[in-house]
């Protein structure tokens, strides 16, 4: 190390232990910090001599320090703050205690002034920092209210007042034990973890920085402090001995891993008085150990990270951290679902007491004690088959890739259904946890199948147990439209509330729940009377029941929103939605976050595509946080966000954001899932949009495959409509007419005026003039035009629009420019500016300004700006970007 490099350490160490109470505690804390002997030699001399009398009778440091604080006592006015109170001083400077004082409002603050702060930007980045920390936003982060300088060029900031103790005071106090203790840490983490997303290090986590208010809430104070006192080249960053990284105390920038080891620091701190004494110690010192890894990069990644394995071990599942085997896992398994392990271990108990009492009887008939032995043998291989059922981890939360392939569940189903014929009781109840168990890793066809043999179980011919038949069935219709085999899962919805409205008329939870379930299975095949009927009638139910803010009240009033958006009335779609998250705790849960994912694709369809693109990404972000960025759930939260951004007609980052999607699919499962080949449908219209017609095709036919029978009847119909097009397009329309036919099959049994059926209508329309047939084209646009209701404003653009191409064909072109202008105006306006679906539309419209010799050439020169602007998006090869090309080629030439 040269002379430079050394001054500079020394100076740090000297920063660091200046405000030590005494020598004993500098000494410990330069010896923790790794100095060698001569280096902690030199900085003690300095210490000493800081403290020393010289001439002026004052130690030279506190002389300084007392210049600058002199600067300002109780009563002094510093913008709008007056000082009121001095509350201390530490390694930052002196806080006061300020009211405000402009007349505005009333306000109590911790004023603070900064020291360290030297140099010819000093000021600017003062600025530039001081801004970052006060867009700062979190429940649990004390607010940057105000900031400035003193009359002598001094910083100081203004900090949301924190009243209460230091939160690991208040653990004391409170004699608050381990689960409550972690609930403090989590919030600690959530509010660390808002932070570094807005790219901000706090630097100095401990405890005497995190208060906790008297209402319990947890805020983390001084939040970048250090990191503005750190800007300083002159001076280290600010930290605290036995709480700061070793890459901090080596003199390093501090990063996210720093706070990390802060936290790891923090939590040990917390958990030390109480985890000898809890089963759970072993986790726990494994999670501090991970956190305060020596080395940045063998600790975890995030704070995110960090959280999951702290709320993992409040919830009884397997701690990242421990890196445990088999055994562990089965052991968490057990912690978790101690009702069904106590349950299996009375059934052993009793079949072991069964066959001693058969044992006392040895006169007893051969066939009956070998009855018995066949039963013991049965309960103990119930045991086995449970324990290989489950391997104790949340498949939510592990790597989604092993799960399917790790958990013989297959097997499982088979060996229940062989060695358990003789006793339905048991095997119903074994086949619902096989059932719950398959819909918690994603396998829904195969949930459906164990729940439909539990129904059939508890069903009259076999256990005649109708309450429990009617769980099975809810769970069953749950299950099939989960698959999207929507149409399947009405007649299982149906006969669950009717089991429940015979059997138990008063049990209004249960019933309400049933006719949440109906309500969905027929809101998902378009009989939207009837589902709002249903869904009103539960949430009427459930809000009387449990309110209207509880979590199954608000499910359900997201259903209604889905009703409502179905049937075209999107203003009070949003309206549900929004209450429905007003209302809902923060972080968001599952059925909040898909309620965020919703209104995300309900502001897209609405062209509002700014607060889309929010929604969508706060879901993302959300189910990120929760469960990993591998998870299942952020691959269907990046296919929503994909949707809104081709929505905005930004097609490039659609793409990339569905093939994020399908990785994550793909890598949990194979990619013949149901929400794998949607995604391959989403690039396919993707492909379209683009004019990228070749990709187009390949990808639809990709996406629905060589077997389609597993495929959702309507949303295979939707898939075969756009693929129809795509061909017509192509010029191949025979084969888009055959594939149409199969789709309008499929949809005959949607209202006339729902939004698929109309779709699909409007296409045999736009194919009977591609097949040059221009009368059938208008009488089919004349049948759909009777049926268009006024809050689908898009099927009405393209409605004009097709009678505008078809009064082109026939020659009329006033009525050509007429009916294209209209469409194109109320597209362009509908949609807030040009689109890539646009310009087919504009290119028409170009063509019939030019073929009407009444419009002057000034209105074709018009639509140009607009048409450039929806070409951006189309690919090279896109036939309308060629046409768009050779029309402007002409357009100047005429000019």
């Amino acid at each position: 190390m040269n002379t430079a490099d050394q001054h500079l350490r020394i100076k740090k160490l000297y920063f660091a232990v200046c405000d030590l109470p005494d020598a004993a505690a500098q000494r410990a804390a330069l010896a923790a910090q790794a100095a060698d002997e001569a280096t902690q030699t030199e900085v003690l001399a300095l210490l000493a001599q800081a403290g020393a009398q010289t001439n002026f009778a004052q130690p030279l440091a506190q002389a300084a320090e007392r210049w600058l604080d002199d600067e300002l006592s109780p009563g002094d006015v510093l913008g709008a703050w007056t000082l009121q109170a001095s509350l201390g001083q530490g390694g930052m400077g002196r806080v006061y205690l300020a009211v405000r004082s402009d007349g505005h409002y009333e306000q109590r603050a911790a004023l603070k002034l900064l020291r360290g702060w030297s140099g010819a930007h000093a000021a600017e980045r003062f600025t530039r920092e001081r801004q970052i920390l006060a867009d700062l936003d979190h429940p649990h982060i004390a607010r940057l209210l105000d900031g400035g300088t003193t009359p002598r060029g001094r910083p100081y900031l203004v900090m949301a007042l924190v009243e209460g103790q230091a939160i690991d005071a208040h653990c004391e106090a409170m004699a608050l034990g381990l689960p409550d203790r972690l609930a403090l840490f989590d919030t600690l983490c959530a509010a660390v973890g808002h932070a570094h997303r807005q790219l901000v290090i706090h630097c100095d986590i401990k405890p005497d920085n995190v208060r906790v208010t008297r209402d319990g809430q947890a805020k983390l104070l001084d939040f970048g402090i250090a990191q503005l006192q750190g800007q300083d080249d002159t001076l280290g960053p600010a930290y605290t001995p036995g709480f700061a990284s070793p890459e901090q105390l080596a003199g390093q920038r501090p990063g996210v891993a720093s706070d990390v080891y802060g936290l790891g620091r923090l939590l040990e701190a917390l958990v030390k008085p109480v985890a000898g004494r809890h089963r759970r110690g072993q986790e726990l010192v494994a999670i501090v150990a991970w956190a305060t890894a020596e080395k940045p990069a063998d600790r975890y990644a995030t704070v995110d990270a960090l959280q999951r394995d702290v709320q993992r071990l409040l919830t009884h599942r397997p701690v990242q951290a421990m890196q445990g085997g088999a055994a562990y896992y089965i052991g968490k398994w057990l912690q978790r679902r101690w009702p069904w392990a106590m349950a299996m271990a009375a059934a052993l108990l009793m079949a072991g007491g069964f066959t001693w009492r058969l044992a006392q009887e040895r006169d007893t008939a051969l066939a009956e004690r070998q009855r018995a032995e066949r039963e013991v043998l049965t309960t103990r291989e119930t045991a086995r088959l449970l324990m290989s059922l489950f391997t104790g981890a949340d498949p939510k939360t592990m790597d989604l890739p092993s799960i399917p392939k790790s958990i013989p569940l297959a097997a499982g189903r088979v060996r229940l259904q062989q060695q358990m014929a003789d006793d339905p009781g048991t095997r119903a109840r074994l086949q619902m946890i096989l059932g719950d168990v398959y819909e918690r890793i994603g396998q829904m066809p195969a949930a459906a199948e164990a729940f439909r043999d539990v129904a059939a179980l508890y069903g009259p011919e076999q256990l005649g147990q109708p309450l429990a038949e009617a769980e099975a069935q809810r769970r069953l219709a749950l299950a099939l439209n989960n698959s999207l085999r929507q149409a399947d899962a009405e007649a299982p919805a149906r006969r669950g509330l009717a089991l429940l409205l015979q059997h138990d008329p008063d049990n209004l939870t249960d019933i309400a729940k049933a006719q949440n379930r109906l309500g969905i299975s027929l809101l998902n095949m378009h009989q939207l009377d009837e589902a709002q009927t249903l869904l009103q009638s539960s949430f009427q139910l459930r809000s009387q029941v449990s309110g209207q803010g509880a979590e199954e009240t608000l499910s359900t009033l997201h259903n209604l929103a889905r009703v409502s958006r179905l049937g075209g009335h999107d203003e009070q779609a949003e309206s549900q939605l929004r209450r429905r998250l007003q209302n809902s705790e923060r972080p968001l849960n599952d059925n909040g976050l898909g309620s965020m994912e919703e209104l995300g694709t309900l502001l897209s369809d609405m062209q509002r595509h700014g607060e889309a693109e929010a929604a969508a990404r706060e879901a993302v972000a959300g189910w990120a946080q929760r469960y990993g960025a591998d998870n299942a759930n952020v691959a269907i939260g990046r296919h929503k966000l994909a949707y809104v951004l081709r929505g905005a007609g930004r097609l490039g980052e659609a793409q990339q954001e569905l093939q994020a999607a399908w990785h994550i699919e793909t890598r949990s499962h194979d990619d013949n899932t149901v929400r794998a080949r949607g995604m391959q449908a989403d690039m396919a219209r993707v492909h379209m949009l683009a004019g990228r017609l070749p990709e187009a095709e390949a990808t639809w036919r990709l996406a629905m495959g060589v077997d389609v029978r597993g495929l959702p009847p309507l949303a295979l119909a939707a898939w075969r409509r756009d693929l129809a097009r795509t061909l017509m397009w192509l010029g191949r329309a025979g084969e888009a007419e055959r594939l149409l036919k199969l789709a309008t099959a499929a949809q005959e049994k949607l209202p006339r005026a729902s939004q698929e059926r109309l779709h699909s209508e409007l296409l045999r329309a736009e194919l009977a003039l591609d097949q040059r047939q221009p009368k059938k084209a208008a009488a089919l646009l004349t049948a759909v035009e009777a049926d268009l209701p006024v809050e689908f404003p898009g099927l009405h653009h393209s409605a004009w629009a097709l009678r505008g191409r078809i009064a082109a064909h026939l020659g009329r072109s006033a009525d050509a420019t007429r009916w294209l202008g209209q469409a194109w105006q109320a597209s362009l306006a509908w949609r807030g500016g040009p689109h890539p679906a646009l310009l087919p539309l504009g290119l028409d419209l170009l063509a019939a300004l030019r073929a009407d010799p009444d419009q002057a050439a000034a209105r074709a020169i018009d639509l140009m700006p607009s048409l450039q602007a929806s070409a951006q998006a189309h690919d090279p090869a896109s036939p309308w970007q060629a046409q768009f090309d050779l029309m402007s080629a002409a357009l100047l030439e005429r000019r």
